[in-house]
């Protein structure tokens, strides 16, 4: 990807968003939709022709990304994108992906009063 090592951990697509987007002039970098571009495209890349053998596999990649996204209390726009991509690229249905999201937002809502209760 783009001069990056060849493998695709986390410092290989590091390297591939760094380089992408060090390419773009510097108050476009800025901008929260060239990075959601850029993202997309690293995405796509480490996605491609790239299915899982298991069905269960995506399924719980997808939940495990949504609970990430929800760390900060709310899924961002560009965290969006990333995930409607995921979904497309692994064919899940709307309901699965509707109801993968309801478990990751109840899942986060009872982890934060777990916490609380354990801090108080």
């Amino acid at each position: 990807m783009d001069g990056a090592p060849d493998r695709m951990d986390r410092k290989g697509i590091e390297w591939a968003l760094v380089m992408r987007i060090g390419r773009l002039p510097i108050e476009t970098a800025e901008e929260p939709a060239a990075r959601a571009t850029v993202a997309l495209d690293v995405l796509r890349e480490l996605l491609k022709d790239r299915k899982a053998t298991v069905p269960s596999v995506p399924k719980l990649m997808l939940f495990e990304l949504m609970l990430f996204a929800l760390i900060k209390g709310s899924i961002s726009s560009i965290e969006w994108q990333l995930l409607n991509e995921f979904r497309h690229h692994h064919q899940l249905e709307n309901h699965i992906f509707n109801d993968l999201l309801e478990r990751a937002e109840f899942t986060h809502r009872e982890a934060e009063k777990t916490l609380a209760i354990i801090l108080e």
